[in-house]
């Protein structure tokens, strides 16, 4: 009977601890699940800058691939006004580089 009891109350002890197990168990998956569905969450937003910014780059590519051809079209402009200053009847008067800042000139 002693022996019986003593087996009783180990038994009661292990179940404790089996409850305490479970329960720590249970805030340990929901704390995990919480985490999971934060990194989802932050993944999906990284994705979505990540892709506003692949536009963004690509918006900076056309830019600058629009501003060199405006460089060039402005290089082959004064090439060409300064081989032919007079490409029509009118007459065009080319103006030192130093007049181009004129204020009289400005717009």
């Amino acid at each position: 009977n002693q022996q019986l009891e003593e087996t009783n109350q180990q038994l009661e002890e292990t179940n404790q601890q089996l409850e305490e197990t479970t329960h720590s168990s249970e805030r340990n998956t929901n704390l995990l699940s919480d985490r999971e569905l934060k990194l989802k969450s932050s993944k999906d937003e990284l994705q979505k800058i990540n892709g506003q910014l692949l536009s963004k780059e690509k918006e900076i590519y056309n830019l600058r691939s629009e501003l060199k051809q405006c460089k060039i079209e402005l290089i082959q402009s004064q090439e060409s006004s300064r081989k032919s200053p007079v490409e029509s009847n009118t007459t065009t008067r080319t103006l030192p580089d130093s007049s181009i800042n004129s204020p009289s000139l400005r717009m």
